[in-house]
């Protein structure tokens, strides 16, 4: 009994290894951004406050997802000739972007100095092995699965749909972070995490996840392969913020006006 549980969970613990080098290999970077991608990878995985913050809009997004189908209830056949995947895809933004203030919060406020002292040439690669290292690890296995759901209802052709989504999902999600106050993960009180603009950001959120899959579908109808053109944009857009803006961005006299050490 002991053997099988020792190799049930030597299995899972390769299952997990596969897919964390999966990740690391895909947001490729400097020695100083693998090491905080590893480094925050660990970290989420014990942090409870960044799960209770998390969860919850995933939660809400399934029964968002499930309350159409119950309200307007259609066949698989007629479902699968209709474009209502953009919708799928497109409300996951709201689990995308609850990720960069999930990290904020948390009881690690006076351990923010070890970040300080690392010796790194721009506290930029801190930042974006911690947001790549969120991202991986909460929201693509979710969206994946959501991926696979699509398929089966709309089938192949609407593969570079999710990647297209997928794109738009990491977009906002750095955008969202590098624009909020740069402070070192869960280094933030709950309530000062959550601020006085909650409202405020949820009105931003909805006004750009309807403008994306506006725009997505409305290259689609324009003709059948329209949809391609955002794949290049959004690829230049990100390139663009984790090449050049994060650095402009992101230095360590931004860092110390909103961290205590």
């Amino acid at each position: 009994e002991q053997g099988e549980r020792g190799s049930g969970s030597k299995s899972e613990l390769t299952r997990r290894g596969v897919f964390y080098r999966l990740s690391a290999f895909l947001y490729s970077g400097n020695k100083e951004e693998k090491a905080s991608f590893r480094l925050m990878w660990k970290m989420i995985a014990r942090e409870r406050t960044f799960k209770q913050k998390l969860l919850p809009s995933i939660g809400y997004i399934i029964i968002m997802i499930v309350a159409q189908f119950i309200n307007k209830p259609v066949s698989l056949d007629k479902m699968a000739n209709g474009n209502y995947f953009i919708f799928i895809l497109y409300v996951m933004l709201f689990i995308a972007v609850t990720i960069p203030a999930a990290l904020m919060a948390g009881n690690n406020s006076h351990s923010a100095w070890i970040f300080k002292i690392i010796p790194v040439s721009s506290p930029a690669n801190l930042f974006k092995g911690f947001i790549n290292a969120a991202f991986s690890k909460f929201f693509i296995p979710f969206f994946i699965v959501v991926g696979i759901f699509v398929c089966i209802i709309w089938g192949p052709r609407v593969i570079p749909d999710i990647l297209i989504a997928l794109m738009a999902s990491y977009l906002f999600t750095i955008l969202f972070y590098y624009f909020q106050m740069a402070v070192f993960p869960f280094s933030l009180e709950k309530t000062a995490a959550q601020g006085s603009g909650a409202t405020i950001k949820m009105l931003v959120i909805m006004a750009l996840a309807g403008l994306a899959g506006f725009l997505h579908n409305s290259l689609l109808k324009f003709f059948i392969y329209g949809n391609l053109f955002l794949i290049p944009i959004y690829g230049a857009l990100i390139l663009f913020i984790n090449k050049v803006f994060v650095y402009k961005k992101l230095t360590w006299k931004t860092l110390d006006k909103v961290n205590s050490y």
